[in-house]
């Protein structure tokens, strides 16, 4: 769907929301997932008011088994679902891709610095 940038920030209105601080790792993906929750993408709300359809993309990631969050990334150009387990992100994304075969849809590592593992998730 195409939502051009400037016209998402020309439908946006009030002040944005504090900058989020970023720990170094987390203690897991649920962490993760937790610690992105209580952040806000100001842009989703105006995305979502001139392309509805965004919303129905993210109320159906929300609706996946084992789906930790489901938020849009900048201005709409990405939604997307966090999940536990890459077998669970996997499903998710052979769910979606059923139920919507016009959709681009992949299953990706998340890439976030996870305490005591050593490596990215």
């Amino acid at each position: 769907i195409d939502v051009p940038t400037p016209a998402v920030f020309k439908a946006r209105t009030g002040p944005f929301s504090t900058p989020a601080r970023l720990p170094g790792t987390w203690d897991s993906v649920g962490g993760f997932a937790a610690w992105l929750g209580e952040c806000d993408n100001d842009l989703t709300v105006p995305a979502v008011m001139l392309a509805p359809k965004i919303g129905d993309v993210l109320a159906a990631l929300d609706a996946l088994p084992g789906a930790l969050l489901t938020r849009m990334s900048g201005s709409g150009a990405t939604v997307f679902a966090l999940f536990a387990e890459p077998a669970a992100a996997q499903a998710g994304a052979e769910a979606v891709a059923e139920a919507h075969p016009a959709w681009w849809v992949r299953a990706a590592p998340l890439g976030v610095p996870v305490a005591g593992e050593g490596q990215t998730n």
